[in-house]
């Protein structure tokens, strides 16, 4: 059965130690914080709580340690992990949610957590509806949104926060919907998020993943592209001039149209001149 752990307490910490309460904007962010995590991968569990040490989350996360149910696709078990969260999210009246994955790793000690504060707060104003804002997430697809805040379409959302009309819908999701929308999308929860009409990231990527044994695939290219923070910051960089890239393909389709077109008029006018 899953059960919900705190974060390991360590003595010399700044944030959780005795006597020592060093201040973090993490509750400012979010109402509740959850890191999924396997009751199996004890090692995960270990490792992302020496991460939440290094950047103040040890006072405030909860982690989520899920069961695999040995019946059900991979993909399917990751969606109910993330539904539960959202589930206890919203039973505790959050009207904001962090979900992070258990092999999250945060690019330096020291975030602009008063920078992600007042992302949030400009998209409360801004895009009163909005669904997600990545921590961190593998882009696809980027616009400007308003600075520094970039519209996205991502993979590989392992570190997120998620407004209340986000938890509720995925609160609400029935489990037919889900095995069927897993089965379609292949890695359900991922495409899910980025199928929603509201993702949004800051410029920067904040949040990459460790190397760590997965729990769900053999070993390929992919981990390797998601545990190396320069493949981030290229697919961040590729994902903003697909846009331009597309607009330019159209705009050399029409040309081309364009001017076979005026060739055949032309030709048309070649054949057939006009009387004098």
């Amino acid at each position: 059965m899953a059960t919900w752990e705190p974060c390991s307490v360590r003595v010399d910490c700044p944030f959780c130690g005795e006597g020592k309460r060093t201040e973090t904007h993490w509750h400012r962010i979010a109402d509740f914080i959850a890191c999924i995590c396997l009751k199996e991968r004890s090692d995960r569990y270990e490792r992302a709580c020496e991460e939440s040490h290094k950047v103040g989350l040890c006072s405030f996360i909860q982690f989520y340690r899920a069961v695999k149910n040995p019946d059900l696709k991979t993909d399917v078990n990751i969606w109910n992990s993330h539904q539960a969260v959202a589930r206890h999210a919203l039973s505790l009246h959050a009207k904001r949610l962090i979900i992070l994955e258990d092999d999250f790793q945060f690019r330096r000690t020291t975030l602009p957590l008063t920078q992600i504060e007042q992302d949030v707060s400009n998209l409360d104003a801004y895009y009163p509806s909005w669904d997600i804002y990545y921590l961190g997430h593998f882009p696809l697809l980027s616009i400007p949104a308003f600075p520094p805040i970039r519209r996205v379409w991502s993979q590989c959302a392992h570190a997120l926060v998620m407004n209340d009309c986000m938890i509720q819908r995925l609160s609400s999701l029935a489990p037919k919907y889900i095995q069927t929308f897993s089965s379609v999308f292949g890695n359900g929860i991922d495409c899910y998020f980025m199928l929603q009409s509201k993702t949004f990231a800051p410029d920067k990527i904040l949040c990459v993943q460790h190397e760590s044994p997965n729990d769900h695939r053999k070993a390929s290219w992919i981990d390797y592209a998601i545990t190396h923070g320069w493949c981030y910051d290229f697919a961040n960089s590729l994902s903003r001039f697909i846009p331009f890239l597309f607009v330019l393909v159209v705009f050399l389709l029409l040309n081309k149209k364009h001017n076979k077109e005026s060739r055949n008029t032309r030709k048309q006018q070649q054949i057939c001149p006009s009387p004098r």
